[in-house]
This record gives C-alpha cells, structure tokens and sequence, in this order.
C-alpha cells in the first residue's frame, strides 16, 4: 500500500474558512491523518487481494468438489450394500412364504383328501340304503305284480268260465 501526503494545514485552513469551528477542523484533521495512517489501497493492491481471493476460492472449489465425490462415491456405496441387504431380506422372505405356502398345501391337499374320503363314504352308505330300499320296493312290487297277475288270471278264467256258460246256455238253450 502507498503512503498518501495529507496537508492538515491547508486542510484546517478550507474548513474554518467554511464556517467550521477552529477545534471541529483539528479533529476533523486528525481523524482524517489517523485513517491515512494505515495506507490507502491503490487499484494495482485491489487486484492483488482480487487475484488471492480468486485463488482462494478456486482451491475452496477444488476441496469442496473433491468433498462432494467422495460423498457421492461414499452415497453409492451405501446404497449398494442397502439394495444387496434389501435383496436378501426379500429372497429369505420369499422363501419362508413359499414354505408355508407348501405347508398350507399340504394341509389343505391332506383336508380335502379326508373330505373326499368322508363324502365317498357317505355317498356308499347312501348308495346301499339305496339299493336296500330298491330292492324291498322291488321285492314289493314283485309281490304286488304277483297278485296283480293272480288276480288277472282269475279274473280271465272267470270270464272265460262265464262266456263258456252263456255260450252253453246260448247253445242249449
């Protein structure tokens, strides 16, 4: 930084001459000399401190970036483990559903067996009540055609004796 030249005198000088108080102008002065003190940036020290903090931020740039791939890299890899962990969980879960779906199969498969064996057998039981009763019916029918025919027979023997009376009595008048 440069060194800046401040005439306090003159400048005292401007201000009391603009109606500015003669102690007002000292310590208008010497706040002034105080500032001065530490130097004045020219446009050449600007750019230095522009040109550093451009650097700056470009090394910031580069860590920040390297940072976030790492993150990222990191990110992934977690993610794969997670979606392999994922993966497993769900082949073990398929697995125990497939073996109680087998279990729960078999258990209906062994139900509806006895079920059939069950129905089979009542439907025998109901088969030989069934031919029991047909055959009792039939038996009874039998007896009844028996009677049915006996007396038909009778009956046409009955007939056949009147008609031969009334042609005798035709006859013989």
């Amino acid at each position: 930084m440069e060194t800046v030249f401040f005439d306090t005198h003159a400048f005292i000088r401007k201000l009391e001459s603009s109606g500015v108080s003669p102690v007002q102008a000292e310590a208008h002065a010497d706040a002034l000399v105080e500032a001065f003190r530490g130097g004045v940036a020219t446009k050449a020290d600007l750019r230095e401190g522009e040109n550093a903090l451009r650097a700056d931020m470009q090394k910031m740039e580069t860590g920040i970036r390297a940072d976030m791939q790492k993150m990222e890299t990191g990110i992934r890899s977690d993610m794969q483990k997670m979606e392999a962990d994922i993966r497993g969980d769900m082949q073990k879960m398929e697995a125990g559903i497939r073996g109680d779906m087998q279990k729960m199969e078999t258990g209906i498969r062994g139900d509806m067996q006895k079920m059939e064996t069950g129905i089979r057998g009542d439907m025998q039981k109901m088969e030989t009540g069934i031919r029991g009763d047909m055959q009792k019916m039939e038996s009874s029918l039998k007896g009844e055609f028996n009677s049915l025919l006996r007396w038909m027979i009778t009956l046409v023997v009955a007939l056949f004796a009147a008609q031969s009376a009334l042609f005798l009595k035709l006859v013989h008048g």
